[in-house]
């Protein structure tokens, strides 16, 4: 056996056993706190994110401290450093197969998790994909802008529109504006309400269909309406099965603890183990709980059942992904050249 499979297999051993027990004590705490508050879950889709982040945060987060611990060549000053860095061979002394058995542990624990911890928590059976829809021009709606067009990014079959702009201040009285809307020209059903708050989500169903444009008409009242990027959405018509999407979710758990390998490289070329600690567990705070990167975005869209297989969630994926692997790039120049 080769001296990276070993580096592998040890770390990815270590951190599955050492993982094991918070993750799952975590996740059946998940469960009965969920189930302890399953009418308040229930009234609002995607409530339960909590209970379904913070198991798979916990693996995340727990693997990557036990390969920091584990392998010496993580950190400055560690006792076995200089006998791994002359029987290893590359610049990163072992860390980078390390950091490849971390990850395989925590696959290991969150594919497994979501797959079960999601329906669970109420997750639908099926699931979506939802896209944004791009408003033509200043994005403004009120009487003397009364027509606005939202460009559909998809050809395929839609079945709902989902719109929650933002309301300014009233023009001319309170009364909240009522909106007609068209697709491709011809008029869709009543929406259930007019606009009185910003954020205000209204959702219109109607029958699958492609649609190339949608068109809202200001139909009376005094609030203007503002529709940025978030404001307006299209839902397929196409479903998904369940189990992808939470495996998907499972896969992005990875990249909190990808980013934080990468940094724990780089920082711990120079820094000793309490600082190199420190930043990875910084790192999977952030980009978990902290909401930074698609991991939090995911998990809610898991339990409202839309599909994460989408052309925005990679773009946000690719970041984390690119981050990480220029914290692995620069620890291996910065430990090549102190080598020298």
């Amino acid at each position: 056996m080769s001296a990276r499979r070993r580096a592998f297999g040890l770390t990815a051993r270590r951190c599955a056993l050492r993982a094991l027990a918070p993750t799952l004590a975590t996740a059946i705490a998940a469960v009965v706190w969920h189930r302890a508050w399953s009418a308040d879950a229930a009234a609002a889709p995607g409530a339960a994110s909590p209970w379904l982040g913070l198991p798979l945060a916990i693996a995340a987060l727990a693997t990557t401290l036990t390969a920091v611990v584990f392998w010496p060549t993580f950190a400055q000053k560690r006792p076995g450093r200089a006998v791994i860095e002359r029987l290893q061979p590359g610049p990163l002394a072992g860390a980078g197969a390390a950091a490849a058995g971390a990850l395989a542990a925590t696959a290991a624990l969150t594919l497994p998790l979501a797959a079960a911890l999601a329906p669970a928590l109420g997750a639908p059976a099926t699931a979506f994909a939802v896209h944004a829809l791009t408003p033509v021009g200043d994005g403004l709606l009120d009487a003397s802008q009364p027509r606005l067009a939202l460009r559909c990014p998809t050809r395929a079959p839609v079945r709902e529109l989902r719109l929650q702009p933002l309301v300014g201040m009233p023009t001319e009285s309170w009364q909240a504006t009522a909106v007609r809307v068209f697709a491709d020209g011809v008029e869709l059903p009543p929406l259930p309400s007019a606009f009185a708050d910003s954020r205000q989500a209204v959702r219109l169903a109607f029958p699958p269909q492609p649609v190339r444009e949608f068109e809202l008409l200001y139909a009376g009242g005094g609030m203007p309406l503002a529709f940025d990027a978030d404001a307006a959405a299209v839902a397929a018509a196409t479903t998904h099965p369940a189990v992808a999407n939470a495996l998907a979710v499972g896969l992005l758990a990875l990249l909190p603890a990808f980013v934080a390998l990468g940094l724990a490289a780089l920082i711990g070329s120079m820094a000793p183990l309490a600082t190199t600690l420190a930043a990875a567990a910084s790192a999977v705070f952030l980009l978990t709980v902290g909401g930074v990167g698609p991991f939090q975005p995911a998990v809610v869209a898991v339990l409202r059942g839309e599909w994460l297989a989408t052309a925005a969630v990679f773009r946000a994926a690719a970041a984390s992904l690119a981050v990480g692997a220029a914290a692995m790039i620069a620890a291996m120049a910065v430990r090549a050249q102190d080598r020298r």
